[in-house]
């Protein structure tokens, strides 16, 4: 269905206007028609580009997915100076992707009531008959710095694999906890895109102050993993060729099924190496154990022990001190396990 244009213009001068009224400096002519300037191949994009998902980082900064005439475009605001993603390159802010991406992403302005009243206030066609619309980057710069990426067509399931290689990116211009090591080994995981591992809560624990979130992030990717290891074990058996996923949902809303999560994590843990298990015990400041124990069975337990005491308000959790966790350790750390692990199941079961 065909963007109406008009409308989408409004929404964007509407915000503006909102913006300054917000600030107690309300825009004089407010309200008023005003739009952005383009051609007539902007006026098709506006129209007619279909953008799918918007990653709301915060309400100044947003990636969006596009998708116009079988070209994908992943549009960045407030996020400037990140590689292109896999499969994309560099491209080019247009009138018609700024209307789209400030219509339908709908972000807060970073300009002053001042700034924008410079650039919006009695410039429309009721008050200028020469008006013919303001001029895309002048607008753009009120919401801050756009970038776009764009390639042939990628499929759907492609788009939170690409959000996070854009987040990934951008972590290293953030003043955050997560150190140069953590994010490099972090990046390991966009190669696991065959799975489906749960991008979008990577993506938003990169933003979290805390680093517990992106610790309960990887953990989801072992769940995750554990998750395709049972149900396609379970399809294989009943001779179902259909997606591994379709598996996992009939069986628990059919019959309640879900893993017993220590044992399902040792399971995963036996699949890592001797190196990576012990590694986690220095993570949480403990020594290592000796040879010969049961690694797989200890350090899932010592894992799956600190997520219920994050998920789960107890008062004994509630004492529980994290001050001796190395958390940019543990998170490279679990990354590596969980590298392990996919190619331990997931290769084979490809190749099956």
């Amino acid at each position: 269905m065909s963007r109406n244009m008009i409308t989408a213009q409004k929404v964007i001068f509407d915000k503006l206007d909102g913006h300054c009224a917000a600030a107690g400096d309300a825009v004089a002519n407010s309200g008023s028609p005003r739009w952005i300037s383009g051609t007539s191949e902007d006026s098709a994009f506006l129209a007619d580009a279909q953008i799918s998902h918007v990653f709301r980082v915060t309400p100044r900064r947003i990636i969006a997915r596009l998708d116009f005439k079988g070209r994908t475009f992943f549009s960045t605001l407030g996020l400037q100076g990140v590689a292109a993603p896999t499969g994309l390159e560099a491209g080019e802010t247009t009138p018609g992707l700024v209307s789209v991406l400030l219509a339908e992403g709908k972000p807060r302005p970073v300009a002053t009531a001042l700034e924008i009243k410079n650039v919006v206030e009695f410039t429309d066609s009721n008050q200028d008959p020469s008006y013919d619309g303001h001029d895309y980057t002048v607008i753009a710069k009120l919401f801050g710095e756009i970038e776009v990426f764009e390639g042939k067509e990628i499929a759907e399931s492609e788009t939170w694999r690409a959000y996070y290689e854009i987040c990934l990116g951008y972590v290293s211009f953030m003043d955050t906890w997560i150190e140069e090591d953590t994010t490099e080994t972090l990046k390991t995981l966009t190669d696991l895109s065959e799975l489906g591992l749960p991008y979008q809560i990577l993506c938003r624990a990169l933003f979290d102050a805390d680093p517990a979130g992106l610790f309960l992030a990887l953990y989801r990717c072992l769940e995750a993993i554990y998750a395709f290891a049972a149900s396609t074990r379970i399809a294989s058996a009943l001779g179902f060729t259909g997606p591994w996923k379709t598996v996992a949902i009939v069986l628990e809303q059919q019959i309640g099924w879900r893993p017993r999560e220590e044992s399902s994590l040792a399971e995963l843990f036996a699949k890592s190496t001797e190196v990576h298990l012990c590694d986690i015990f220095e993570c949480f400041g403990d020594q290592r154990p000796d040879i010969g124990e049961n690694l797989a069975e200890m350090s899932a337990k010592k894992t799956y022990k600190l997520r219920n005491h994050l998920v789960h308000y107890r008062p004994i959790h509630h004492t529980f001190e994290h001050k001796d966790i190395q958390w940019n350790n543990l998170c490279i750390t679990l990354s590596k396990i969980i590298l392990d692990v996919y190619y331990s199941v997931f290769m084979p079961a490809s190749a099956a």
